[in-house]
């Protein structure tokens, strides 16, 4: 066995056979070498009803940590009339309670979304950390619930990669591997544009159902609604690190030993940008020699250590346990 296979095998023992269902109870190793960023993966039954309450999210469980206020009214979004508005802006002046109010909108046919759930719930910021260490990226986890019959948001793309979890009810999907202007990865700045982009041809359709899985790259055009029944699925988005990210990291560590780069920009309004960009060049082709992927590496490594140095309920058993 390899170092490569080592690490792999250790990584798989750390986060669990559970959690591995998300990639289909794939090794990591094989869904990056064929899955990963190349092609949108649907894996049926993934989860037990059982590993859903433990692993994920319920309903219930929804209902118990918004009237408690674990979960702030400012992470709730309602999506209706084609518009994203904060819970709090429509209960605000009602006299009501923003669970009330909540239900409410989910019986008017909007559908709720609930940000950074990670933040609300130490079993699914346990999870997120697991998968963490898995993907090698920074995780964000979003809820959405939606009434039967209720249409989500129109045909889109994401920028960032994520995996869809049917935590109850059922949801259909349409991937629509095809449309206009087509965009392989997009990055956080990459605009969104719905007159720009238009799905091309009906595109293929699935339902996922409870325990079901879907991973979907970054630039994967995709819609989804509810037919005859609710829908209670995560949305898990990866935050890769990527060869740009460390690019830039690196010309701004160079720009601190090599002054050339710390020079003001010779330009003028209309002027010619020839000689410029020869110049930028000339800079390119200097840097060539002297970048590194260490320093980001160990930035990135460091900063998904310091995310699990803690885990949840430490400060709590510190202050009741002896030293």
């Amino acid at each position: 066995m390899n170092c490569s296979e080592k690490n792999t095998a250790s990584a798989s023992h750390s986060i669990g056979d559970k959690i591995s269902h998300l990639i289909g109870g794939h090794t990591i190793s094989r869904f990056n070498e064929e899955v990963r960023e190349l092609r949108w993966a649907h894996y049926p039954g993934a989860f037990s009803k059982k590993d859903i309450s433990s692993l994920f999210y319920t309903a219930d469980q929804l209902e118990a940590d918004v009237g408690s206020a674990r979960i702030r009214p400012e992470a709730i979004d309602v999506f209706a009339n084609g518009q994203l508005v904060r819970l709090g802006d429509l209960q605000y002046k009602t006299g009501r309670s923003h669970l009330a109010v909540l239900i409410d909108q989910l019986r008017q046919g909007s559908m709720v979304r609930v940000r950074d759930l990670q933040n609300a719930r130490p079993s699914i910021e346990h999870t997120v950390r697991q998968l963490e260490e898995l993907f090698l990226a920074k995780c964000q986890v979003n809820l959405y619930l939606a009434p039967m019959g209720c249409t989500g948001f129109p045909a889109h793309f994401d920028i960032t990669d994520g995996f869809i979890v049917q935590c109850d009810g059922a949801k259909d999907w349409t991937i629509h591997e095809d449309y206009v202007d087509q965009t392989r990865l997009p990055t956080a700045d990459t605009p969104w544009e719905p007159q720009r982009y238009k799905p091309l041809g009906s595109g293929k359709s699935m339902v996922l159902q409870i325990g079901d899985v879907l991973y979907l790259p970054r630039g994967v055009m995709h819609t989804a609604r509810c037919t005859d029944k609710h829908s209670l699925h995560l949305t898990i988005s990866l935050e890769c690190l990527t060869y740009a990210d460390i690019l830039l990291s690196e010309v701004r560590r160079l720009a601190h030993d090599i002054p050339a780069l710390r020079n003001r920009v010779p330009w003028l309004l209309g002027g010619k940008d020839d000689l410029l960009t020869e110049t930028l060049r000339d800079q390119m082709r200097m840097l060539a020699n002297q970048v590194e992927a260490g320093p980001s590496l160990e930035t990135a490594r460091r900063m998904l250590v310091q995310s699990q140095d803690i885990t949840p309920g430490t400060l709590s058993d510190s202050l009741t346990q002896p030293s």
